[in-house]
Order: structure tokens, then C-alpha cells, then sequence
């Protein structure tokens, strides 16, 4: 399915999607917060695969983008989940678009990041971000909504408290957007089901670090 979407998008409307002859070498991995994005990627990035291939973790980046380059920034803030609530929507697009351009400057690698994201009351997407960054794989993290609760309950990180109800309404957002910017670009797009099995996350691994290998 990785390297048919864009053949078959194109049988079923050539005129509408635009499909790209060239990617670039980069494959975006996106999921809502705990769903095990960091877990599985950390298990995949192994040195047997090529070591010219980066890890760019974009909330980070942004992150340092937005200490480096705003004037605006208020020392305070140490969070980088708090960054989002502390700017306007209009400073954070021109950093994340700053951020996009250096990963591509960069490549190859794979991307950590949020297809969507929250800002204060508001569910965003960023289409052109998307488009400059014109990966050759999209791949999406899901998990079951209730692990992904508890998982969130163990981790460090300070996040807001969400119901299960509005994780399973986050997550079935960001796949739709996800799978709709595979279809604008022609990308390939995979949806890899994170479980705690023992089998599963050997299965999960094994796809991910393939699709690394390929990239």
C-alpha cells in the first residue's frame, strides 16, 4: 500500500490530487500524545540502518525555534507543551514553517510530530507545512484510547488532563487528516496499531524499521 497510493489516487482522480513524481526522503510519523510514537521509534532506530538517517522530533525543534528566534518569548515558559498557549496562531506558523524547511534541508530522516494539534479551544492543521515537507510515507499511531489514558497517567510530561471520550475524538481527527494529506500528495499511508503485546510491538517494530530502511 506504501508504494501504490499514489498510482491508484491517480486512476481514481487524475485531475483532482496532486501526485508528485518526487518526495522527498522523509517519513512523518504522527499520533496523539501517549499513543507510543517515541517508544516505537526509539525500538526502531537501530544501528544497523543507515546512519545518515536523522530522528527530527518537530515539537522540540519548534521549541527551540521559538526560544531562538521570538522576541517574545517569555522565560518562564520551560514546558514545551505550554509554548502553543503562549503565542499567537500567526508566530507559530512562520517558526513551524522555518522548522519544516531546515528538516528538509536535512534530510533524510524521520519526523515525530502532530499532524494536528491544540491551541488553547482550537483543533489545527497546517496543510502547507505539510506540502513543503512532501514526505514519501505518512504513518499514523493509534492506539486504543483507554491505554493510551493510562499511559499519559505514567508519563513525565505535563499534559492536559483529557477524557477517553475526547482521546478517541482527537485521535479519529488526526487520522482523518492524516490519511487526507497522504491522499493530497500522493504519499504513502499507513495506520500502525500500537498495543502493549509483546507480539504486537515486535510486529509494529519490524514495520516500522522496513519502512525506515526504504526511505
Amino acid at each position: 500500500y506504501l508504494t501504490t497510493m499514489a498510482q491508484e489516487q491517480q486512476e481514481i482522480n487524475p485531475q483532482k490530487t496532486p501526485i508528485r513524481s518526487k518526495f522527498n526522503r522523509l517519513v512523518v510519523i504522527s499520533g496523539v500524545s501517549g499513543c507510543g510514537k517515541d517508544y516505537l521509534i526509539k525500538r526502531s532506530l537501530t544501528p544497523d540502518l543507515n546512519p545518515n538517517i536523522k530522528l527530527f522530533p518537530f515539537g522540540e525543534l519548534l521549541y527551540q525555534q521559538l526560544r531562538l528566534c521570538s522576541t517574545n518569548f517569555c522565560s518562564s515558559v520551560l514546558d514545551r507543551d505550554q509554548v502553543k498557549d503562549s503565542f499567537t496562531q500567526d508566530q507559530i506558523s512562520v517558526q513551524i514553517a522555518q522548522v519544516a524547511q531546515n528538516i528538509v534541508q536535512e534530510q533524510p530522516g524521520l519526523i515525530n510530530t502532530h499532524l494536528v494539534y491544540r491551541q488553547r479551544d482550537s483543533l489545527i492543521a497546517n496543510p502547507t507545512v505539510i506540502e513543503s515537507l512532501n514526505p514519501r510515507n505518512i504513518i499514523f499511531i493509534s492506539a486504543n484510547p483507554n491505554n493510551i489514558y493510562e499511559w499519559r497517567k505514567m508519563s513525565s510530561r505535563k499534559r492536559d488532563v483529557e477524557s477517553v471520550d475526547y482521546i478517541s475524538f482527537f485521535q479519529n481527527v488526526e487520522r482523518d487528516i492524516s490519511t487526507r494529506f497522504a491522499e493530497y500528495l500522493g504519499s504513502g499511508f499507513l495506520e500502525i496499531k500500537n498495543s502493549p503485546a509483546p507480539d504486537s510491538i515486535s510486529n509494529n517494530v519490524t514495520l516500522l524499521k522496513l519502512i525506515i530502511s526504504k526511505i
